[in-house]
């Protein structure tokens, strides 16, 4: 997006906000929905390479560059996984500042309601004075005027007390159960440049000197195990736990944070019945399609959730 069209989207949400008021918070939202929206368009982008990738080593006689870039490939589409999720995090982030916008509304009519009041009393206080009405009426209506400010009073008061205490409690947690995704897409990064690091280390050396002796790849099978193991590891770390109901919880730590995996000890043995070599073109690719939905050929991709 340009910075023109950007531009204009923020003027935007301000003009909307004219009479409803909190501009700042509009954008805020706006701001949070587009950032969301570029990390998809960067996950198409690179599924969209990987794939061309892919068709391109196919394409080449070079054994080595068929299975490891292949292998690549399947490396690339994990992290863009793990991005997927990173982005339905970032939703849920979001949706601290619209809970506030939906207090801030509350009790902004609240207050319109008691300036509403207010007024009715003193126009029903120069009434009396003026004497022009029947006095005992108006008397009435002035008490019940009154007591309807009164309440009306501690109505917004109790409000915005409860409101900065909410925003205090949705906003912790929601960088809480942030921290914790960003904890867990570093953690899959880590683990996916070890893996493409190992498989490029299965690629074999030539030196300049022998460009014409090309020695012969045997890492097929290991490429294989590689992403089998890189996946393996990816699927045992557990899932973000949002706070759904965006309240505090006293027990929240940053150790609770941390990606954890489970059955640890697993992890660095081999897989009982380890893949076969994947350099064949039958082999899964994962298709971008035009509204950034993921088609696999043989297992799904849940679509991203529009904002």
């Amino acid at each position: 997006m340009s910075k023109a069209t950007a531009a204009l989207r923020r003027g935007g949400v301000r003009l909307r906000s004219l009479g409803s008021g909190h501009a700042p918070l509009n954008l805020l939202i706006s701001e949070q929905s587009n950032t969301r929206q570029k990390y998809k368009d960067l996950i198409a982008a690179q599924v969209s390479f990987s794939q061309t990738l892919d068709r391109w080593s196919q394409e080449e006689e070079n054994p080595a560059l068929q299975d490891v870039l292949h292998n690549v490939t399947e490396l690339n589409l994990l992290w863009a996984e793990a991005q997927r999720d990173f982005v339905v995090s970032l939703k849920e982030y979001k949706k601290i500042y619209e809970k506030i916008r939906d207090m801030e509304k509350k009790l902004n009519t609240v207050r319109k309601q008691l300036s509403t009041l207010e007024e009715k009393e003193k126009k029903l206080q120069k009434e009396i004075v003026k004497g022009n009405k029947d006095l005992s009426a108006t008397r009435d209506k002035l008490k019940q005027t009154s007591d309807s400010k009164m309440l009306a009073q501690a109505e917004v008061s109790g409000l915005e007390r409860e409101n900065e205490a909410v925003k205090l409690m949705t906003v912790k947690s929601g960088l809480l159960d942030l921290s914790q995704a960003w904890g867990l897409i570093g953690t899959k990064c880590n683990l996916i440049a070890d893996s493409q690091k190992e498989l490029a280390l299965l690629m074999p050396d030539v030196g300049s000197s022998r460009v014409q002796e090309i020695p012969t790849y045997t890492g097929a099978r290991d490429s294989s195990r590689i992403v089998y193991n890189a996946r393996s590891k990816i699927e045992l770390l557990l899932p973000p736990q949002y706070s759904t109901d965006q309240s505090y919880n006293s027990e929240l730590s940053y150790t609770s944070m941390e990606p954890t995996i489970l059955k640890r000890s697993t992890l660095s043995s081999k897989p009982s019945r380890p893949p076969t070599s994947t350099t064949s073109s039958s082999s899964t690719l994962r298709i971008p399609s035009a509204n950034n939905d993921y088609e696999y050929a043989d297992d799904s991709f849940d679509s991203f959730e529009s904002d």
